[in-house]
């Protein structure tokens, strides 16, 4: 797998670590993560946004890469809390205070007598007399008005008459008002409740956060000289893969490569490097042999690169499996080697 990077930014991080494994060790391990801020730092996916739904709010991108899953918002604040993301008010939701569902409708009553048997209309109010309706209720002609009270007609507005507008008049109290009085009833637990004592929840969406660029290229980037080669030939990538073994088990890699026009050709690579020309150890090996073992199919073709080099027991055991064992001091080496080598 990829070689840790010192980075100042996993420290102090409130990922919960599995035991014996520094938080390095811990971030890498997980794909999601991993392929996500590849792909953004890659331009695939500029910014993540929500989407809000009638019982939660979901994240169409991460659903389309990953599964549905309704704990991304969780994970989006928290790699925004710990700097990989910055996340930006994308709206408001408001929420039952009951039973905290999304799922509300509004309902609007008559202030006086809390009715719903209501109407709206154009108000007038004739000033000579009081009396106030709906200007149907004065349309003599299609050029005159006339007071249905006192029967005088109306010439000049703001002289014999006024017009304030539309306003709500309640059929069973015959008050007249300009806004109703405005409740929420929540549609799982019919709880009714007015705005103000709604739970507010702001809704973000979230961007790389440009200040870490570099460091997260250094991490996620490395695989990339690699995944290109394939690319080229016209296999679709994808670094960071989940890959499903018999066993049932979830296996990490960091190159998975399926040629779409020929389903007979795929690749499995995982990168081990060291430092200090130190060689791969054997039991390093032992971890990629386990996947390939229960990952193994006919059209499967495993490939470990070791930067610089494998202990000799180790390159023994991978060429008895069939597994292709590339040694480079480099990356772009190996990708030179495999490139005068494999054929695909």
């Amino acid at each position: 797998m990829l070689k840790p990077i010192n980075l100042p930014l996993f420290e102090n991080s409130g990922l919960k670590l599995t035991k014996g494994r520094s938080l390095m060790e811990e971030i890498l391990q997980n794909s999601v993560v991993l392929r996500l801020l590849y792909k953004m730092v890659r331009g695939e996916i500029s910014e993540i946004y929500p989407r809000i739904g009638y019982e939660d709010i979901s994240y169409p991108v991460l659903n389309r890469l990953f599964g549905s899953d309704n704990q991304w918002g969780q994970l989006l604040d928290k790699l925004s809390f710990e700097g990989f993301l910055v996340k930006h008010v994308y709206d408001k939701v408001f929420r039952c205070p009951k039973c905290h569902s999304l799922n509300l409708r509004p309902k609007l009553l008559c202030p006086k007598c809390r009715s719903s048997n209501y109407v709206q209309g154009n108000v007038i109010v004739h000033y000579s007399c009081g009396y106030v309706d709906f200007e149907e209720k004065f349309i003599e002609s299609e050029t005159s008005l006339k007071c249905p009270k006192c029967g005088k007609s109306l010439k000049q507005i703001g002289i014999d008459y006024g017009n304030p507008g539309f306003a709500f008049k309640c059929l069973d109290c015959e008050e007249f008002f300009n806004l109703p009085l405005e409740l929420w009833v929540c549609k799982s637990c019919e709880h009714q409740f007015q705005l103000h004592q709604a739970i507010v929840e702001n809704i973000y969406s979230y961007r790389l956060n440009e200040t870490v660029r570099e460091k997260v290229e250094k991490v996620v980037l490395y695989t990339e000289p690699l995944a290109e080669f394939f690319r080229r030939k016209g296999f679709h990538v994808e670094c960071f893969s989940e890959v499903k073994g018999k066993s049932g088990n979830l296996h990490m890699v960091d190159v998975f490569a399926r040629n779409l026009s020929n389903s007979t050709k795929e690749f499995m690579i995982d990168i081990e490097e060291k430092e200090n020309q130190q060689p791969i150890t054997v039991e390093e090996v032992l971890k990629f042999i386990a996947k390939v073992l229960d990952v193994k199919t006919k059209n499967l073709h495993p490939i470990l690169i070791a930067i610089p080099k494998v202990e000799k027991e180790a390159k023994t055991l991978t060429s008895k499996l069939g597994i292709d064992c590339v040694e480079a001091e480099t990356l772009d080496l190996a990708v030179d080697k495999l490139e005068k080598t494999l054929k695909v």
